[in-house]
């Protein structure tokens, strides 16, 4: 959202920092799959609404084809160790209906409520 047109991964098979894919199972790791779930979330879509904050709690927000809108959020204050993500559950707009994580799951949205956390969701009114 600050205007960044272009990223390019310099260390992706550097072996030590940077790594998105096992060598060994030959598949993306769990790091790889997130990049992946984040280009796909931005993929197609124009960003509306630049990334901003309401205390520790981060939002962006997009639109697509056919009237797709959704939103990314996630919390600064909450923190992972060890594979575990603390969540707080986040009042949102009756707009969305479901959610995607980074691990590539969609879940439909219950009480317009949401679980967040240090790992960003992306919030949607419809599936593309």
């Amino acid at each position: 959202s600050t205007g960044v047109r272009r990223l390019y991964w310099f260390a992706y098979d550097d072996g030590r920092t940077g790594q998105l894919y096992d060598r060994t199972t030959k598949t993306l790791n769990l790091a790889g799959v997130a990049y992946q779930q984040v280009y796909n979330w931005m993929l197609g879509n124009t960003m509306t609404e630049r990334c901003s904050s309401v205390g520790s709690v981060w939002t962006c927000g997009f639109s697509g084809n056919k009237g797709y809108l959704a939103q990314a959020i996630w919390d600064t204050d909450e923190t992972c160790n060890q594979g575990k993500c603390q969540t707080i559950n986040y009042q949102v707009e009756k707009t969305y209906t479901q959610y995607r994580t980074l691990e590539g799951k969609t879940i439909p949205i219950n009480n317009t409520e949401v679980p967040i956390g240090a790992k960003p969701v992306l919030l949607e009114n419809h599936s593309r």
